[in-house]
């Protein structure tokens, strides 16, 4: 092991269905959570929810700067396919970048 640090990345939920416990180091971010995505997929399509979520995002800095209390350094879980885009990708590209906005 080198010591460098790892960059967070998303997580596909598996552990709640097959009676097991979150990993540690893995914040469920989906919802009911305060960081799950208010546009759900099935009302506004994929590209329209996660739209949606940015703007979310722009209008709460308050929601952001604590995301990056809470958030930061941790792997992100929610239920959306590997390889389909999520909110939680959003999260990471805030998280993982800049301190500013």
């Amino acid at each position: 092991m080198t010591g460098e640090a790892r960059t967070p990345r998303r997580v596909r939920v598996t552990w709640r269905h097959k009676g097991g416990r979150q990993p540690s180091g893995v914040v469920y971010v989906g919802r009911p959570t305060r960081w799950g995505n208010p546009y759900p997929v099935q009302t506004y399509g994929l590209n329209e929810a996660l739209r949606r979520f940015r703007e979310h995002l722009r209008a709460r800095p308050d929601l952001v700067a604590d995301a990056r209390e809470v958030l930061t350094g941790y792997d992100l879980a929610c239920y959306c396919p590997e390889g389909q885009p999520c909110h939680a990708d959003e999260w990471l590209t805030l998280l993982n970048t800049s301190q500013v906005g």
